[in-house]
């Protein structure tokens, strides 16, 4: 018995990941529908986001601008990932690979995505450490 609560307490354990609002110094626990959701204690406490834009370009795509801010004074690797869904929430199936990012300490980057469809409504962007 005790041996198999273990199991399940360890499967609780890796089923959850550390989801933070930006700026990241918020406790965690934000639905999986925000904005900019942090996958793991480091990018939780380190990573945080200063500005951000959404647009339209004519064509009707979805571009998403993000000023990443590295909150420690070391040189930092992100890897950013872009999740679109349509109006009525659902994966637009045109998610964006994991691009690594390196924040310099105590600096930030722009991470600009465009969709590749015009049926893009709503994104999420994932941050998390290598």
């Amino acid at each position: 018995m005790g041996r198999h609560v273990s199991v399940m307490a360890l499967a609780l354990l890796t089923a959850c990941a550390w989801r933070g609002p930006m700026p990241a110094q918020s406790y965690p626990g934000v639905e999986s529908n925000d904005a900019v959701m942090t996958l793991d204690k480091a990018a939780y406490k380190l990573v945080a986001v200063r500005n951000s834009a959404i647009s339209r370009g004519e064509d009707g795509a979805l571009t998403v601008k993000l000023e990443l801010v590295n909150l420690s004074s070391l040189d930092l690797a992100v890897q950013v990932q872009t999740l679109f869904r349509d109006e009525q929430g659902l994966p637009s199936g045109e998610d964006t690979p994991f691009e690594m990012i390196v924040l310099p300490g105590s600096g930030y980057k722009l991470y600009e995505v465009t969709s590749l469809k015009t049926s893009a409504a709503d994104f999420t962007v994932q941050i998390k450490t290598p």
